[in-house]
């Protein structure tokens, strides 16, 4: 039987190479390649390493993990949307970042109202994620509506377009959120 970190990587790869060759419905190339990302999650959930303390982690590890992060930063380019990944560096730096922004991000969600916003978030970023894919289609009418006011490209227009993409995301998600939560309720109690 074979391990299963090569089955995730025969996998990824497999869907990495045949990216410009074949073409999968439903995005099932990017998927194919995102399973690293997820097995490797899965690896860190069992062993607790995104739960330990960043100051138990031996110091070379955390220098190297930095070092792959901003290299990867400055010379590497991952897409995982598009299924392009540039190079193993690109991959690891991913996944470094991932581990820091987790570590760093930790102290936040001691913050009164902005920890339980975040771990909303946290919870339901498919559904984040679901609607800042769709918010595209409606991105020239918000567009319109701030060079009302600001001439783009100006700092404020480009601040001033992100919040209202951002609202209008996390708003719908939510709103998303409640409705699923409504109709679950109601299936459950005709059950």
């Amino acid at each position: 039987q074979a391990p299963m970190w090569m089955l995730v990587l025969l996998v990824a790869f497999a869907g990495i190479g045949l990216n410009d060759k074949v073409w999968l419905p439903f995005s099932i190339q990017p998927a194919m390649g995102g399973l690293m990302f997820l097995h490797v999650g899965r690896l860190m959930k069992e062993k607790g390493i995104l739960e330990e303390d960043i100051r138990q982690m031996p110091v070379g590890v955390l220098g190297l993990g930095l070092l792959v992060w901003v290299l990867a930063v400055f010379f590497q380019s991952l897409g995982m949307h598009a299924n392009s990944y540039k190079g193993v560096a690109a991959v690891l730096g991913a996944m470094a970042a991932t581990y820091f922004i987790v570590q760093l991000s930790k102290p936040l969600y001691r913050v009164p109202v902005l920890g339980p916003f975040l771990n909303w978030c946290g919870k339901n970023s498919i559904f984040i994620y679901c609607f800042h894919a769709i918010d595209r289609n409606v991105l020239f009418q918000i567009k319109s509506v701030v060079l009302k006011f600001f001439a783009l490209p100006s700092t404020k227009g480009a601040l001033l377009f992100s919040v209202i993409r951002l609202t209008g995301v996390v708003a719908a998600a939510f709103l998303f959120v409640m409705i699923k939560k409504y109709i679950g309720n109601m299936i459950k109690q005709k059950a």
